[in-house]
């Protein structure tokens, strides 16, 4: 047996094989798995070396689960939320429970605080407005400025502007920079939003803020002018779930049922991607997280690594479903990317994620050369 490579794959795998289990063999293949040959109990697969799953307490998700990264130059973690309860996650893997929330209800958007503004973190919470706190779990100081009973579904900061607050059916609150203690402006669609509903909000890197609903098109605010501009991006009326910018400036807009759609930086023109001419697994998209180059895509029922520059699709083989809309990577030289599950928290281990798919194989697919109808060929 080559002792040396089992031994080297093992440390970086422990695998907890049952003690009379002992590989002498190891074998991978192009769809990023190891095969591992025993003396005497079989053949074992070794699947998904780059993912690992944290279980949480049973229905932890009920009241919606939220995922956010500290900036770069902090700790390695992601900071989360499940309704009333905080932890922090942790590379390589480790799930710390800090504290049961003392805000007045489960945090519905979580949000890093510029260290600007002194660091910390904004929190978002179903009908009690918007909380700062120097980390998830630690004593909460009401953002002045805001309704105190907002029923707050998304947060979005922009240096240029100020802080933006989506919220379940009131549209949107914007607390300018020139003071927190100044009422916020507030947005609805009688003066400017295509729908009081919010899902997602975007401050890019020029200042814009995306807006994301449903039933309408994609609403901008431009800092220049202070209004909002409106793009249609189909005849049906978008249905936007997720927003994100990538590291060339492209905005992203993920769908429910529409798929994927994207405006490259100095361009007006949208592009859709969608699972039958742009290889994207569901038409569904519930949370879109880029780390550089790459968007890591959330499925209801799978993962798919984005290549920004190609605009190429790759599927994340796993036997993990049921994803829920919330994913963040961590910072740091060796990133993790956590994405919440109906039955934990899935930690994917970046570097080995992107070497895995420079190795696995394409999908094989059919062709169909010729047919034949009672003996006779047809075209």
């Amino acid at each position: 047996p080559d002792t040396a490579r089992l031994r080297a794959y093992l440390r970086r795998y422990p695998l907890h094989l049952p003690a009379d289990t002992v590989p002498i063999c190891l074998l991978e293949d192009h769809d990023g798995n190891a095969w591992l040959g025993t003396a005497g109990q079989g053949l074992w697969r070794h699947s998904g070396r780059f993912a690992q799953l944290v279980p949480m307490p049973a229905n932890y998700a009920t009241t919606g689960v939220t995922l956010a990264a500290p900036p770069a130059g902090t700790m390695p973690t992601v900071w989360g939320t499940a309704g009333i309860q905080f932890f922090t996650l942790n590379s390589p893997l480790a799930a710390n429970t800090d504290a049961h929330s003392p805000l007045p209800g489960p945090v519905r958007a979580l949000l890093p605080r510029p260290a600007a503004l002194g660091g910390g973190t904004w929190q978002g919470v179903a009908h009690g407005g918007v909380w700062h706190a120097a980390r998830p779990g630690t004593p909460a100081t009401r953002v002045p400025g805001l309704p105190t009973d907002l029923d707050v579904a998304a947060l979005a900061y922009s240096p240029t502007s100020g802080l933006w607050v989506g919220t379940v059916a009131d549209g949107i609150y914007y607390l300018p920079l020139a003071g927190t203690a100044l009422p916020a402006v507030h947005f609805t669609t009688a003066n400017g939003l295509l729908h009081n509903q919010i899902y997602a909000l975007l401050a890019d890197h020029t200042g814009r803020v995306w807006v994301a609903t449903h039933g309408t098109g994609l609403a901008v605010w431009q800092p220049r002018s202070r209004q909002f501009t409106y793009y249609r991006l189909n005849p049906s009326g978008l249905a936007a779930n997720a927003l994100a910018e990538d590291a060339e400036g492209t905005i992203w807009v993920g769908t429910e049922g529409q798929g994927l759609y994207y405006c490259p930086a100095g361009e007006a023109r949208w592009h859709p991607l969608e699972a039958v001419s742009g290889g994207l697994p569901d038409d569904n998209i519930s949370a879109i997280v880029p780390v550089g180059l790459r968007l890591l895509l959330v499925h209801p029922q799978a993962l798919a690594l984005l290549d920004a520059h190609q605009r190429t699709v790759q599927p994340i083989r796993l036997l993990a479903r049921n994803f829920l809309p919330a994913a963040a990577v961590s910072a740091g030289p060796r990133p993790t990317a956590w994405v919440a599950t109906q039955a934990g928290l899935l930690s994917l281990d970046w570097a080995a994620l992107l070497t895995w798919t420079t190795q696995v194989a394409a999908a094989p697919s059919l062709a169909l050369t010729g047919a034949e109808v009672d003996g006779e060929s047809r075209p």
